[in-house]
């Protein structure tokens, strides 16, 4: 695409990329959950965990759409990159297989939720 938006790569279907989304978002979220509270055993290194959780996520899902993880990070670069490239033509190019980085981190962000809530159950 251009500008840092996310696309998904030739060779991998739209369901391959939905799946890792919501994978590596649900992990990252549970990451976040698990290792940020004050009485978590793991809080001293919060930061090198969520930080490692995010590089993981970008080393496996760069290749296959570009690493959204974040609905605002892939609608901000498409929505700018229609504002400059847009003529008069189609505005729905720029945002082809878009749901994909929607319905994937918000349902992984949800799962992980419910998951948290399960285990401080």
């Amino acid at each position: 695409g251009g500008l840092g938006t996310n696309s998904i790569a030739e060779g991998y279907g739209p369901m391959r990329a939905l799946v890792g989304e919501f994978i590596f978002t649900f992990l990252l979220m549970l990451v976040v959950f698990e290792s940020s509270e004050v009485e978590a055993p793991a809080s001293a290194v919060a930061v090198i965990c969520i930080g490692l959780a995010v590089f993981l996520a970008h080393v496996v899902l760069i290749p296959v759409d570009g690493c959204s993880i974040n609905p605002t990070r892939s609608f901000g670069p498409s929505f700018v990159l229609m504002l400059r490239d847009s003529k008069e033509g189609n505005k729905a190019e720029f945002f082809a297989d878009h749901w994909v980085f929607w319905v994937g981190p918000l349902v992984g962000a949800v799962a992980a939720a419910g998951v948290h809530k399960l285990f401080t159950l």
